[in-house]
Formats: structure tokens, C-alpha cells, sequence
């Protein structure tokens, strides 16, 4: 049995002075109050279903009311939850959500209840049975209050929620729309309150809810815009909005809700039609189109524009804004080019427009520029110019050039009809001496042949005698002959070399010169003076022939041939070996300084791995005097053992000194130069680079090529290693209008170069 005195948390039904009413719960059984109710009256009433007991107990002060909830689990409701208050210029609204729980029956009301301190004198101001939001009027602006909310049920009023503070004098409500843009995309707009509340607006703030009876969050805390766009949502999407004005005493009053669904996912557009294609001028063709009768239920969002140069495939595609119904292409001159334009919205790309095409306008070249004709010798003339400005719209595919003796008469044919490149350069051969020929050029693209140029004359040299040969040395071979050779002139006169004349004296001096060969009818550059004695000393002069006769003598050269009684050469001496790099030794010696009685003619180089045998000839006649040698072709880290013998007309003398080299380690290989990067379309660049002076010792066995958007800011590698020694290398499926930067490293088998 549980005993309540009257005492103990007693309740004035009906009263305008509240503290939190009580929740007492009781087993399902008997209640006696007969106990601390002196002078009171009892009376203990029940729902039908036994679930709440009410019990009223009267004394002399006052009518006391207590809940008790029994084992049936049927009491008050709980506490109203996120209470806000708005502020008008001359109201309070009060919003607030319904509690999580009702006490197991309906809430039959809410009651509002205001305090000018939050703590004390709570006075009910008004009630409501249908809505969550009551709206206190007849308050006076710049006074601040305290509000707080309660509800009710079938057993009476629950526990009040926490107190919220509001300054009144906030604007009134704005006027807001909300309108769906496409699938994703909900656009808001308001309009300023009518009232300010006495302050100026400073900022609104946005609420959203899924169902606009609860629920409601920021969307945005404070913009100054009359405008907004909630975006980033789903197809079918419906959002309930409200905007509230601001000022210095708080965010004013909502504006009534405005929802809005955004678009849901639909079919494709139709095709658009009537397009139509016009050339204008050399390099653009404007096109113009009707967008698409049936827009498939979702917004055109943009077209796309597929290009031909046939009218069948492949068609190349390029995208435009959907507010667009015509584009200005560049493209080519004199090109015919075919179009076709589909729709685009939520759900994809419809189907291709009629197709049309038109053709850019082209002409012949202008003229070329800067002619000019220079002599080369007697039956040369060479011509060079400059390409047109002003190509016709497209490449210049040759020249024409015509020649005239007098600058008058121009004759037909032309010297060339077509050069069928885009050359600049000609040379004009095959002519006399002292000949006189004016020249003009005009350019050819498809179109036809241009205008020609201003004309250029040159005159063709007269032919003198040539220049001296050059180099000539004079070598014994043996005891009765000896050998001539010589380099051709410098200078042939502007004729032809036909033969060499050669003079012979037994001391190079005066009026000892006799004639020892007239070579004619080629122009051989060698020659055996044979049928010597042994011992003898001969002086030597060659003079070259032309048309003109012969020219200047070379310089005198002279050689002794051998003494009766010849040897072996001694051994060279003065050997060294000296690694140059990973692959090279490079040698040298001093001649011995004993011939044997006839001249050096060469050396015999051998190499050894140890040093101590197994030689082998790396030259086993040189058949020069020359006293270095390069062994080439090594591999790095290696040593080599290196012996030279002379020759001459008796055979090889005696070894050299040994002398040995270890070549270097081979190294990464140096950085390859002269890159270049050549747009070769409009989605291609092709690279271009000299392989590295320095392998480093090891072949070159691919590159490594690296690109860069942002002028090297940031590298990454377009190939790690192409695995070949090609030197050129096609970076494709580029955008039009791309700009990329590149750098390529060399790689052999120690690594990759700089």
C-alpha cells in the first residue's frame, strides 16, 4: 500500500502558477490517502483502461491534483524538445518539436508559458492542439523575455522544456520561393521583410526540412544575398524551406515555407534541327541549329558537335554550353568539313542532327620575297628566297622558276614547273662561264600557281687556273722507288681537275725542275716514281690542270730511297698507354731512332690481357708513320698490354717497351641535346633529340622521356624506358590546344643519365 500525503507534490488544476508537475508511479493495486488528510475530502478516478489513476485531494488551503502511473505504463508526456524562438517587430514566435514521448496516450494541446527572468512567475500566454509554433503578440521592442513550452495528454500536463531567451523588435517575415533546377539542384530566392523591426537587416538564415512540420536544420547561419542554391541532391527530391531575417536583436520571424522536388531522371532529348553550316572567310565555319522539339523531361544541358571530313566516320566530337544554338569553328582553309549536333541533358546524349557542311575559302599564293642569285664558280648559279607572306589559306606544296637571258624573253617551259616541295633554295647547273640569267619565282599550293616575284640576276665565273694541290709528301719504299701523294686544290678555278702535272728535281732549287709526269684524263692524286739507284735524293712539286691549263705548284716534298744495305728498324721508343674513358686507350710512341737503312712505312701494334703472351696484332701494318694509335671499343674496367714494332722494306724490327692501360668504369650516360617538341596535330606532339655524346661507356639502350603541364613544375614519366635508340618519339591523345613540356634522360646498363 503506498500512502501520499496532501502535502507532497500537489497540482491546482487549472491554475496560472506552475512549478514542474510530478510523475509518481504505483503497482496496480490500491491507493489510500486516508492518512495526512485531516479535514480533506477524497477522490480517486480511472481511465477505462485501468493504465492512469488520478487522484484529487481537497483541504482547507487549496485543490491538490496527483498523477500516479501503474503498472499499465500510461502518465504525462515528456519534454518538448528544440524550442526556438523568433523574434517580430512587435511578436515572439515560438517553434518547437513534439516530445519522444507522449505518456502512452495523444497529447491533447501544447501550452506556451512566458517570464521576464527564466526562473520565476511562469504565466501560461497561450495554447494550441494542432501545431507545433504559437506566436505571442503585443511585445514591445528591445525587451527581452523567457519562454518555455509544456504538454498535455489524457493525464495531464508533462514537465516543461528548458527556457529560451528572445529580445523582441526583429523583422517581420520575408517572402520566399523555391524552385527545382534539374535533378540536383533547388534555387531560392526572398524578398526583404516589409518591417525591420527598427534595425536594419543585417543578414538571413535559412532552414530546411525534409517534411516542413519538424525536422528543421540550418542550411545557412547568415548571408546578406536574397538568393541562394541547394545543391549536390538527389533526383526526386523534395526539401521544405523558411528564411528568417536578421538584425542587432536576433533572427526575425519565418517566412512561410516554400518546398520544392527537384527533376526526376528522364528520357534523352530529341534531335535538334535545321542545322546549317556557313564558311567564313579562310579558317572558320559558323554553324547555327534549332535546339530539340522534345527535351526528353530534363533541362538541355549542353551539345555536342561532331566534325567529318567526309560526312561518314570517324566523326570527332567537341562539347558547348546548352544556352548555345551556334558555333564558330577554326579550322583549315580551303577544307570542306561535315557537321552533325546532338542535345545533352541529365540523362545522356540524344540522337545526331541532319548533317551539313560548307568549304572555307582558299586562293593561289602571293609572291615570294627577298630573291636573290649568286654565282658558285663558272657553271653555278644558286637562288634563295623567302616564302610568301600570305600562303592562300593553305601549304604551299612548290615553286615554279623561270629563267631569261635578258630579263625580257622568260621562254617556255620554265627552267622548273614545279619544285614539289616547299624549298627555298635552287641551284640553277650546267652553265658556261661569264653567263648572264635573270630569274623570278612564283609559289603553288592546290589552289593554283601565285604571283611571281621581283627578279635576281647573277653572272657566272670566268674559269681560271686552279689553286695548288696540297699535303704532299714523298715516302721511299725500298732502294729504287718512291711514292707520292697529294690532296686536291681548294679551289679547281670553276673547272674541272683533268689531270696533275709533276715536276721532279735532284735538289728543289733554280732551274733543276724537270717535267717527271704529265697525268691527264684523271685526276688521281698519287703517283710511283720507280727505277731509282738506292741512296738517291729526289725533290718533288705538283701542279693541278684545268681547262685553263695548269695552276700554282704545291709545296716541295722530297725522300731519299734506301741504302743498298737495309735492316730491320730498331724498337720504337717512349711507349704509353693512357685510358681515355671507359671504352678507349689511346697509345704513343717515339720512331726508332735506327730505320735500318730504309724508311718507316708503319708499325705493328700487338695487344696481350697479361702481358707475358698470347699477343695478338691489334694493327699489323699501320702503313703510315704516324706514332699514335687509338684502341677503341673496349669494354669499362678492363686492362690491356700493349708492344709496337716498326716496319720497313726488310719487315717488322724489334718490340717496343710494354706499356699498359686500365679503361674506366663505365658511368650513366650524359644528357642527349637538341630536343625539340613539334605539334604534328591536334592531339599529337612528336619529340626530337641527339643521342648523348658520352654513353658512359655502355650502349645507349633506350630513353626515358618525362612531361610536365605546368613548365616543370611538376614531372612525371610519359615512358620509364622506351627500350630502343630511336631518337625521336610521338606523344599522342592529346587535347586541342594542349601546351606540354618535356625532358628525355639517356639509359644504359648502369642507369639512367641526366
Amino acid at each position: 500500500m503506498l500512502i501520499i500525503p496532501v502535502g507532497a507534490s500537489a497540482q491546482e488544476d487549472g491554475s496560472n502558477q506552475q512549478d514542474s508537475p510530478p510523475n509518481l508511479t504505483v503497482g496496480h493495486g490500491n491507493i489510500d490517502l486516508s492518512r495526512g488528510l485531516s479535514d480533506s475530502s477524497r477522490d480517486i478516478a480511472s481511465d477505462e483502461d485501468g493504465g492512469s489513476r488520478t487522484v484529487s485531494a481537497s483541504n482547507r488551503d487549496r485543490i491538490d491534483r496527483t498523477h500516479l502511473r501503474t503498472g499499465f505504463n500510461v502518465g504525462p508526456p515528456g519534454v518538448p524538445t528544440n524550442v526556438e524562438a523568433f523574434t517580430g517587430p512587435t511578436s515572439i514566435r515560438i517553434y518547437w518539436t513534439p516530445p519522444t514521448d507522449n505518456g502512452g496516450s495523444v497529447i491533447k494541446k501544447y501550452t506556451l508559458q512566458i517570464s521576464s527572468d527564466g526562473v520565476h512567475s511562469w504565466t501560461d500566454v497561450g495554447s494550441t492542439t494542432t501545431t507545433t509554433n504559437l506566436e505571442h503578440g503585443g511585445r514591445k521592442a528591445g525587451i527581452t523575455y523567457f519562454y518555455r513550452v509544456y504538454a498535455t495528454n489524457n493525464d495531464g500536463p508533462g514537465n516543461a522544456s528548458d527556457a529560451v531567451q528572445v529580445t523582441a523588435g526583429g523583422p517581420s517575415a520575408a517572402g520566399l520561393t523555391a524552385t527545382a533546377s534539374g535533378q540536383n539542384q533547388i534555387n531560392l530566392s526572398w524578398t526583404a521583410p516589409v518591417n525591420d523591426g527598427g534595425e536594419a537587416v543585417t543578414g538571413y538564415r535559412i532552414q530546411v526540412s525534409p517534411d516542413g512540420t519538424g525536422n528543421w536544420t540550418i542550411l545557412l547561419g547568415n548571408t546578406t544575398a536574397k538568393t541562394h542554391s541547394d545543391t549536390g541532391l538527389q533526383s526526386g527530391t523534395t526539401r521544405h524551406y523558411r528564411v528568417s531575417a536578421i538584425n542587432s536583436r536576433g533572427v526575425g520571424i519565418p517566412s512561410s515555407v516554400a518546398s520544392a522536388t527537384t527533376t526526376v531522371a528522364s528520357g534523352l532529348p530529341g534531335a535538334p534541327t535545321n542545322l546549317t553550316a556557313t564558311a567564313s572567310g579562310r579558317n572558320f565555319i559558323n554553324l547555327s541549329w534549332t535546339a530539340p522539339a522534345n527535351n526528353g523531361g530534363a533541362a538541355i544541358t549542353g551539345y555536342r558537335i561532331e566534325r567529318s571530313s567526309d560526312g561518314q566516320p570517324p566523326w570527332s566530337p567537341f562539347n558547348i554550353p546548352a544556352d548555345d544554338t551556334g558555333h564558330r569553328d577554326q579550322v583549315l582553309a580551303g577544307t570542306t568539313y561535315y557537321y552533325r549536333v546532338a542535345a545533352t541533358n541529365s540523362a545522356g546524349t540524344g540522337p545526331p542532327s541532319n548533317v551539313a557542311h560548307a568549304t572555307t575559302e582558299a586562293s593561289a599564293p602571293a609572291a615570294p620575297t627577298n630573291l636573290t642569285a649568286a654565282a658558285s664558280g663558272p657553271t653555278r648559279i644558286v637562288l634563295s628566297w623567302t616564302a610568301p607572306n600570305d600562303n592562300g589559306g593553305v601549304p604551299v606544296t612548290g615553286y615554279k622558276i623561270e629563267s631569261s637571258a635578258d630579263g625580257n624573253d622568260w621562254g617556255n617551259p620554265p627552267l622548273v614547273e614545279d619544285t614539289g616541295d616547299n624549298a627555298t633554295t635552287y641551284t640553277d647547273t650546267g652553265l658556261t662561264e661569264g653567263t648572264t640569267r635573270h630569274y623570278r619565282v612564283s609559289a603553288i599550293n592546290r589552289i593554283g600557281t601565285g604571283a611571281f616575284s621581283d627578279e635576281a640576276s647573277a653572272t657566272t665565273q670566268a674559269i681560271t687556273a686552279p689553286d695548288a694541290p696540297g699535303s704532299l709528301t714523298a715516302r721511299a719504299s725500298g732502294q729504287t722507288r718512291i711514292d707520292l701523294s697529294w690532296t686536291v686544290p681548294a679551289n679547281n678555278g670553276g673547272a674541272a681537275i683533268t689531270g696533275y702535272r709533276i715536276q721532279v728535281s735532284p735538289s728543289g732549287t733554280g732551274n733543276s725542275w724537270t717535267l717527271l709526269q704529265n697525268i691527264t684524263g684523271r685526276a688521281t692524286t698519287t703517283y710511283s716514281h720507280t727505277g731509282l739507284s738506292s741512296g738517291t735524293t729526289r725533290h718533288y712539286r705538283v701542279r693541278a690542270i684545268n681547262s685553263k691549263g695548269p695552276g700554282a705548284p704545291s709545296d716541295v716534298a722530297h725522300a731519299t730511297t734506301d741504302a743498298a744495305t737495309v735492316t730491320a728498324p730498331e724498337a720504337p721508343a717512349n711507349l704509353t698507354a693512357t685510358a681515355s674513358g671507359p671504352t678507349r686507350i689511346d697509345l704513343s710512341w717515339t720512331a726508332p731512332s735506327n730505320n735500318g737503312g730504309s724508311s718507316i712505312t708503319g708499325y705493328r701494334i700487338q695487344v696481350s690481357p697479361s702481358g707475358t703472351g698470347n699477343w695478338t696484332n691489334l694493327a699489323g701494318n699501320t702503313r703510315n708513320t704516324n706514332t699514335t694509335h687509338a684502341h677503341t671499343g673496349l669494354s669499362p674496367g678492363t686492362t690491356h698490354h700493349y708492344r709496337v714494332r716498326a716496319i720497313n722494306s726488310v719487315g717488322p724490327g724489334a718490340s717496343s717497351d710494354v706499356a699498359r692501360a686500365t679503361t674506366t668504369a663505365a658511368t650513366a650516360p650524359d644528357a642527349p641535346s637538341n630536343l625539340t617538341a613539334t605539334a604534328t596535330g591536334r592531339t599529337e606532339i612528336t619529340l626530337s633529340w641527339r643521342a648523348p655524346s658520352n654513353h658512359g661507356g655502355a650502349a645507349i639502350t633506350g630513353y626515358q622521356i618525362e612531361v610536365s603541364a605546368n613548365a616543370g613544375g611538376a614531372w612525371t614519366n610519359l615512358e620509364i624506358n622506351t627500350g630502343t635508340t630511336s631518337t625521336r618519339y610521338t606523344h599522342t591523345g592529346l587535347s586541342e590546344g594542349d601546351t606540354r613540356h618535356y625532358r628525355v634522360s639517356a639509359i644504359n646498363s648502369v642507369g639512367t643519365g641526366t
